[in-house]
């Protein structure tokens, strides 16, 4: 059972964030159905089966948030994507996130000053 939405509550709570509104928050999450290091960025979306996303979009009553999803792949057969999604990267799959960690950091300073995902999307095509 993920609880990442209980989290990010109860955070916002002992932060005293009374004047959060969830479009500014950023969630940086791994997502099965790209392949590994491709990175996309979403606003206002579903779940789409991410059961950390489903238990913020509970706990936070809205799905008004950036997604900034970073694609691991899938493996070959269903049964095996929890210990898939659980095990640790190799050594090349960390190689890459070290890399990828350069373009999140640009993406989300251009999200703290712009709060434009248009401006990201360009961002994340001119950067392939």
């Amino acid at each position: 059972m993920n609880l990442s939405g209980e989290a990010v509550v109860q955070f916002i709570k002992d932060y005293n964030l009374n004047d959060f509104s969830n479009e500014k928050l950023i969630v940086i999450h791994d997502d099965l159905d790209s392949d590994f290091g491709k990175i996309k960025i979403k606003l206002s979306s579903g779940d789409g089966g991410h059961n950390g996303i489903k238990s913020m979009i509970s706990a936070l009553k809205s799905n008004n948030f950036y997604r900034l999803k970073f694609g691991i792949g899938r493996p070959l057969l269903k049964e095996e994507i929890v210990n898939y999604v659980l095990q640790p990267f190799t050594v090349q799959e960390q190689i890459v996130l070290k890399n990828l960690s350069h373009i999140i950091e640009k993406i989300i300073i251009i999200l703290a000053l712009t709060n434009n995902i248009n401006i990201v999307s360009k961002f994340l095509c001119s950067s392939k």
